[in-house]
């Protein structure tokens, strides 16, 4: 699942400006993520002998002519990211903010 944002015809997106959140608890298979075309920009990860990890806040990020930017949040495990017994997992991306381009 992701929002896609893309630059009009003729034009490149080259700084964004976004107040988000990213966020997981459980499992570090979950990735959420920002990124330019295909490249990851913004994402967390779980510290060593933590459970969970969180990017907010106000970001102001440099684009290299990018045509789209996605924020979303996708597996990266080696085969699935389900639920396994009753432990809790969870990932989450939130976003607000302006695309800038030229």
């Amino acid at each position: 699942m992701f929002w896609r944002f893309s630059a009009p015809a003729g034009t490149t997106i080259t700084h964004v400006d976004i107040d988000r959140f990213l966020g997981k608890e459980g499992q570090q298979e979950w990735r959420p993520y920002g990124r330019a075309d295909d490249a990851i920009f913004d994402t967390c990860d779980i510290p060593s002998g933590q459970n969970d990890c969180q990017n907010s806040g106000i970001a102001h990020v440099a684009i290299n002519n990018a045509s789209t930017i996605d924020y979303g949040v996708r597996c990266d495990g080696p085969i699935d990211c389900g639920v396994v017994g009753t432990r809790r997992r969870s990932a989450l991306v939130a976003r607000g903010g302006e695309l800038l381009g030229g």
